[in-house]
């Protein structure tokens, strides 16, 4: 036991095949021929001989080496294995990893912008900063910072209903959707479980209507672009397309088998 020393370890040369030089104890010392050197422990439990990897020299020197498979020895008495606790150690450790990766991948802003770009791929230029603007001004301030599942229903119903008090009925109604949308990316990537912003839609005043005056001729085009961006339900902005080629009545429309 103890058979080596520091200067030993250091001046062990490489050969064409690995090698191993023993410390005693069940330790020793594999020097592989590019020159790395390795310390392991081989141990037996349960009938079987294990290989448990302790280091890595010069990382790893021969004191610090000792230590630890005195360390494992002492587990083996207690009728512990310590390849089984090391592999447990790295499961909590990918776990807490993950966790954390999640929180900071979790932040609202973070996860809205992600959905974003990936949105704006189908969408206009303008539609694209007109979301942003909106998430950037009447969201991220109160949401931006806080993670996916800190966020209610509560938090989400407050942030509108300034806006609300403001009078700004269609930002509210435009800015639900988009939170409503980065909490179904969010879902659907594993990044939290519930989307406070589908139980709002019975809690927010309705849109005032408006007067649907006549379209003038000149104005079409303005009307097909937005038409363009319009980011609500496909079968409303088909069923606009549809009325634009056939003329037909809404209510036609709306019947039509």
């Amino acid at each position: 036991m103890n058979r080596l020393t520091e200067v030993q370890v250091r001046k062990a040369k490489p050969r064409e095949v690995s090698y191993k030089i023993s410390d005693g104890g069940w330790m020793y010392l594999l020097v592989h021929h590019n020159g790395s050197k390795y310390w392991r422990l081989n141990y037996r439990i349960d009938g079987q001989q294990r290989t448990h990897a302790l280091g890595v020299w010069p990382q790893m020197n021969l004191k610090a080496a000792r230590e630890k498979r005195d360390q494992l020895k002492a587990l083996l008495k207690e009728g512990k294995d310590p390849k089984q606790i090391q592999d447990e150690e790295k499961k909590e450790k990918a776990e807490l990893l993950r966790k954390k990766q999640i929180e900071e991948e979790g932040v609202f802003e973070r996860v809205a912008k992600d959905w974003l770009n990936r949105q704006s791929a189908f969408w206009t230029v303008e539609h694209t900063q007109r979301t942003l603007r909106n998430l950037v001004i009447h969201v991220f301030p109160e949401l931006g910072g806080m993670h996916l599942t800190e966020i209610d229903v509560r938090k989400v119903l407050g942030l509108l209903r300034v806006l609300e008090d403001q009078g700004k009925y269609e930002a509210v109604h435009r800015i639900r959707l988009s939170i409503d949308a980065v909490f179904r990316y969010g879902i659907i990537t594993g990044l939290c479980e519930n989307n406070p912003a589908t139980a709002l839609k019975g809690a927010l005043k309705p849109q005032r209507k408006k007067p649907q005056a006549a379209l003038a001729s000149e104005e079409l085009p303005e009307f097909l672009h937005k038409l363009e961006d319009y980011d609500g339900h496909i079968l409303t902005k088909l069923a606009m397309r549809f009325m634009l080629l056939t003329f037909v009545r809404t209510k036609e429309l709306r019947l039509a088998e």
